[in-house]
């Protein structure tokens, strides 16, 4: 019981440091130097390629008609490679 203390003064302190750190850079907020740009300021190179690849008219919004098509090419591409027996 001598050091019963000690696992809650480190706790306290982990907690305010950590506060601190959130404080400091709070997550999950736009860059200020960014310009606002809706959901796409959180997305990488990579992934907003998919999001050009998926627009298919290009005014930056995804339909659930892009989405569809998208989804139905895929479909008969892999019956395609089923009818080949798996090849390309």
């Amino acid at each position: 019981m001598k050091y019963a203390a000690v696992p809650a003064i480190a706790f306290s302190a982990l907690v305010a440091f950590s506060g601190a750190a959130l404080a400091d850079n709070p997550p999950f907020t736009a860059d200020k130097n960014q310009p606002d740009e809706g959901m796409n300021m959180h997305m990488d190179g990579e992934m907003m390629a998919h999001f050009e690849y998926l627009d298919v008219n290009g005014d930056g919004n995804l339909t659930e008609a892009e989405v569809a098509a998208h989804d139905k090419m895929h479909h008969e591409l892999k019956e395609k490679i089923k009818q080949r027996g798996g090849k390309i």
